[in-house]
């Protein structure tokens, strides 16, 4: 799942999702599991999942697969107003 995009960028800025927390859906989204995320980022294993659940309690999903399809859907919803207010925020920065 392509994660350099503009568009991952935006859906990063609309959910607020710190840096860190991106960097690990980064990774994430790329199938890299989280014991070599850890290693990748220098951070434990438990501060992958963490950072993980958290993105889901905000998300409001269960699962990391879950939050993929929440991207998904913000990538098929480029035609409404919560799509171009996140380019907007993306374009501000």
């Amino acid at each position: 799942m392509q994660t350099d995009s503009i568009y991952f960028k935006a859906f990063i800025v609309k959910h607020g999702i710190t840096d860190r927390e991106s960097d690990v859906l980064r990774l994430k989204f790329q199938g890299i599991f989280n014991p070599k995320i850890a290693s990748m980022l220098g951070i434990s294993k438990n501060s992958v999942k963490t950072l993980i659940e958290r993105v889901c309690n905000r998300l409001d999903t269960g699962a990391c697969i879950e939050i993929m399809a929440k991207y998904i859907e913000f990538l098929e919803s480029r035609d409404n107003n919560s799509f171009s207010n996140a380019m907007k925020a993306v374009n501000n920065q």
